[in-house]
């Protein structure tokens, strides 16, 4: 009982501490509020490697038993509460969508975006001998 408050400290900063850095760094990279919010609340867990760093903290005498106990208890518990975790975050992220879209992300991808933008531009010094072709000289040799 008396490592409660840090077993509640440990999981505030797994879950939102987690949550915040990995949505964060997925939106910098240019994916829509729902994707980073997915990915984000995916990742608000610490799992079984813990367990090892734990054991070998343990082992080398940096960490009382307590602390390894709590770890434990902390991993558990977030990897349990992961699922509640995913299926909130994206309830949220879906109240203000219409019924009929729900599910699905609106308008372009990430990916797509990318691809769209790249398939519109010339690359290379050869782009040019493309110019004079059409559909019908590429198709019939």
């Amino acid at each position: 009982m008396d490592a409660l408050p840090l077993l509640g400290l440990m999981l505030a900063l797994i879950v939102a501490g987690k949550f915040l850095v990995w949505s964060i760094v997925v939106w910098l990279f240019r994916y829509p509020l729902r994707t980073a919010i997915a990915v984000a609340s995916g990742l608000t867990q610490i799992g079984e490697l813990s367990f090892v760093f734990a054991q070998v903290s343990r082992s080398a005498g940096v960490v009382e038993e307590s602390i390894f106990s709590t770890v434990i208890a902390a991993s558990l518990v977030s990897i349990l509460l992961n699922a509640f975790v995913v299926r909130a975050a994206l309830r949220l992220v879906d109240r203000g969508v219409p019924a009929r879209h729900v599910g699905q992300t609106s308008g372009y991808t990430a990916v797509s975006d990318r691809a769209i933008g790249i398939e519109n531009r010339r690359i290379g010094d050869h782009s040019d001998r493309l110019d004079g072709l059409n559909f019908r000289e590429l198709t019939n040799p």
